[in-house]
């Protein structure tokens, strides 16, 4: 007898065969229907499990590619963006160097005038200051030569008059006794 078999240790089992073998066959019976109940919800597990593991694998399929479509989207869109950025940066900074380079030009041009203003206005200093030594010079040698002759005069007139005093007192004397 098999393993499985129940009756294999029955001692006397031709006597007990007939009042115990409907229990026997009712329980093998049993078995077998337990065991053909659980082939078939294990089929019927292995069909379920197969069916949802197909349907994940669908749902994560779909999952997947809508994440790369939406990262690809979304890549594409902060390519255009940073592109956009790029191109709005690069305009602003060139119009930035451009009113730099025109300030620049302007103050240049403006420093340039005044260093030859500031120039013309120190040679025009210069020359007048000049032309003022000059006048001052003249100006100077003639109150020289005027005091100059003031004073030939005033030392003409006070040796005249001393000449006169001298003679008048020669005079005098010669007349007192």
């Amino acid at each position: 007898m098999s393993h499985e078999d129940p009756t294999q240790d029955l001692t006397n089992s031709d006597q007990d065969d007939n009042t115990t073998q409907p229990t026997i066959t009712a329980v093998f019976r049993l078995l077998r229907e337990v065991r053909d109940g659980q082939n078939s919800l294990n089929s019927r597990f292995d069909t379920l499990e197969s069916s949802v593991n197909s349907r994940f694998d669908a749902l994560e399929s779909s999952v997947n590619s809508r994440c790369d479509a939406l990262e690809s989207s979304v890549n594409s869109r902060f390519d255009a963006l940073e592109s956009s950025v790029n191109s709005r940066f690069d305009a602003l900074e060139s119009s930035v160097n451009s009113r730099f380079d025109a300030i620049e030009s302007s103050v240049d041009s403006r420093f340039e005038a005044l260093e030859s203003r500031l120039a013309r206005d120190f040679a025009r200093v210069d020359t007048r200051f000049a032309e003022i030594s000059e006048e001052m010079k003249k100006a100077l040698l003639q109150l020289s030569d005027k005091l100059c002759d003031r004073i030939d005069r005033s030392r003409l007139h006070a040796e005249a008059d001393i000449e006169d005093i001298t003679r008048r007192l020669r005079k005098l004397e010669s007349k007192a006794p």
